[in-house]
């Protein structure tokens, strides 16, 4: 679109040619004048005038203005003011999945056209450390050059891109090098207290100064559920995990601070801490008396959590976090981790309980985290709508999933109903086994996460580790319908490899889902002829799990660096095999060849001695993995 810039535009026109805007005074004139807070469009017979904030509230009215003017509406206005300061994604890239600089760059410009102002990289060790080569060593590291650049091409669409690193736990990829034995703790935890250590994390914090323009960093400090009890206990003795942690913290902070940062950090530990039975969400948690004392004025608390789906837990965590400093972030989560597709219905359901609450708590810095957990399985771009999700709480005065659908379409072009699609994992309105729900059922809890595409996909078919839980629901007919709906869905353009993935992943769940129980069953009452038919299924669902295999690396490598997608090869690799090798050890049942076949004549339990087979429990609140 022809467009000509006017007024306040200092530092928007490089961003509004990176988003595809051609500037020439033949186009439509867009008037500018920078304000308070939000953005105001009014359009009166194809002149525009913007006002704005900050540059991402710019470009998404820009956005919202072009739209309109596409669709010939020469006349309309809109008002909104954001709920928050600061509202974004966090963007794993530490789980083998690192996301090239094109496609970070493709995030950004969604995320401006959307509104959204801020970008965390959470990198464990995926990042050049100078005088460290085994750090991020044959993982993708991002070197110094690709930090600059992406965090550049970000300020010019307004969207601050924050380093968010880890000073003292999950650094396991790093510390696994003998190079790093003279600062580990235990097998992911640095150790505490030791001069070393200190400079090796400088080095960490001075490469992010380097690379980033941002004053904001997050040093992590999350789950270090061992801290102290590995050399540092064979150094020191027992030492009060308060003490220890405050201590470190006081350490970290004043590097951060010599190198002009800001820092947040998680805030588990303390919560964990001062919990009974060592929970995050403990509602009535105790802390030391001068524990505000003990932590730096200058660090904020983020609190994470895309578990909870009542907003009166929310409340009731942040009050408790304002005991510990009154700078707080939230960070929610679109759950693009647990499975190969996104789940939706939680994500709808934790974010907007927990962004209600921020609004109500005067929260005013949010984001989203969109982990990557065993191994990236889920494809980053699956995530738009919730990205588009977090903005329109920012954003509108009244969400509604209407509005959402409505500013999906403007903001990315994509048809919000097709993206629903990628959660398979929602089972509401399925119909039950009746005689199995209640002994097995785990599909429509309410308090519960369930993962089951990731199990139907990866599990044996020759053991049915959880094909006793499966039972309980007809798997076959909940994927059918989902797999029409793909089929019949219109194309969105551009990521037509994203959907041909999804797609064929549904056909192999539909046919993998029972496929084990029918085995079982035909063996167990000898019934040849069924045994013969699924022996061509097997040979079916092989040659569909190599379509699947390739589609996943074409994918893969269109969207990531080719570091780590080894974790998926093998994991396909197995699948296939031991999917060739059940289907040759009923031929060879059926020849005689072998009088029995022992994995199909044990006796199954239900998974892990319960009626939930990979699940997060809130009452625990511990992630059950298969």
């Amino acid at each position: 679109m022809n467009i000509w810039l006017k007024g306040d535009i200092d530092g928007l026109s490089e961003g509004a040619k990176l988003l595809g805007y051609n500037l020439t005074p033949e186009g439509y004139v867009v008037n500018v004048e920078k304000t308070g807070s939000g953005l105001d469009i009014e359009i009166n017979k194809k002149e525009v005038c913007i006002k704005y904030s900050d540059k991402a509230s710019f470009f998404r009215a820009l956005t919202i203005a072009a739209h309109h003017l596409k669709n010939n509406q020469d006349s309309f206005s809109l008002s909104e003011k954001a709920n928050f300061t600061s509202c974004g994604m966090m963007l794993d890239v530490s789980r083998n999945g690192v996301i090239t600089v094109e496609n970070l760059k493709k995030i950004v410009r969604y995320m401006a056209s959307m509104g959204l102002n801020q970008l965390m990289l959470y990198t464990e060790d995926i990042y050049e450390v100078e005088g460290e080569p085994y750090f991020g060593y044959l993982r993708g590291a991002y070197s110094k050059k690709e930090l600059k650049e992406i965090a550049n091409y970000a300020e010019d669409l307004g969207v601050e891109l924050v380093p968010c690193i880890q000073t003292l736990a999950h650094l396991a990829k790093a510390l696994r090098w003998p190079a790093f034995g003279h600062i580990k703790d235990t097998a992911d935890i640095l150790l505490i207290d030791e001069p070393k250590t200190y400079e090796f994390i400088e080095k960490m914090i001075a490469a992010m100064r380097e690379c980033f323009t941002t004053n904001k960093i997050h040093i992590g400090m999350d789950e270090a559920h061992g801290v102290g009890f590995g050399k540092y206990f064979d150094l020191h003795g027992y030492k009060d995990k308060f003490q220890i942690m405050t201590d470190h913290l006081q350490r970290v902070v004043e590097i951060t601070k010599k190198y002009d940062f800001q820092p947040m950090m998680w805030s588990d530990m303390f919560f964990r801490l001062g919990s009974k039975t060592h929970d995050y969400y403990e509602l009535n948690p105790k802390f030391p008396d001068d524990i505000k004392d003990l932590i730096p004025d200058e660090i904020s608390m983020v609190y994470w959590d895309y578990y909870n789906t009542d907003p009166l837990v929310y409340q009731k965590m942040i009050e408790e976090h304002k005991k510990l400093s009154e700078k707080i972030v939230f960070a929610g989560g679109i759950w693009t981790w647990g499975s190969p597709s996104v789940q939706y219905k939680h994500t709808f359901k934790s974010t907007k309980a927990a962004l209600d609450a921020c609004i109500k708590g005067g929260i005013g810095e949010v984001f989203a985290t969109l982990w990557g957990d065993d191994g990236t399985e889920c494809n980053i771009f699956q995530s738009l709508l919730g990205m588009q999700l977090f903005a329109e709480y920012n954003y509108a005065k009244e969400y509604t999933d209407e509005h959402l659908d409505k500013m999906f379409k403007i903001c990315t072009g994509y048809d919000a109903s097709v993206f629903r699609l990628f959660d398979v994992d929602d089972f509401e309105g399925v119909k039950f086994n009746d005689n199995l729900h209640n002994k097995y059922s785990f599909f429509e809890t309410e308090n519960r996460i369930v993962v089951t595409s990731k199990q139907v996909l990866w599990q044996d078919i020759l053991l049915g580790l959880l094909d006793k839980n499966f039972e309980a629901i007809d798997l076959k007919l909940h994927y059918r319908a989902i797999l029409d709906k793909l089929e019949s869905a219109p194309k969105q353009e551009g990521l037509e490899d994203l959907f041909e993935f999804h797609t064929q992943f549904v056909k192999v769940l539909e046919q993998k889902c029972d496929i084990g129980i029918r085995l079982r069953k035909a063996y167990q009452s000898n019934n040849k002829a069924a045994l013969h038919e699924i022996v061509g299924q097997l040979e079916n669902l092989e040659k569909d799990l190599d379509i699947l295999h390739r589609q996943n690396t074409k994918l893969w490598y269109a969207t990531y660096k080719p570091f780590g997608y080894e974790t998926l090869d093998a994991r396909f690799g197995a699948l296939k095999a031991r999917v060739v090798r059940a289907r040759e050890r009923v031929e060879e049942y059926l020849s005689a060849n072998v009088e029995r076949l022992e994995e199909l004549e044990a006796h199954l339990l239900p998974y892990n001695g319960r009626n939930t087979p990979f699940v997060h429990d809130y009452n625990s609140q511990r992630l059950m993995r298969v």
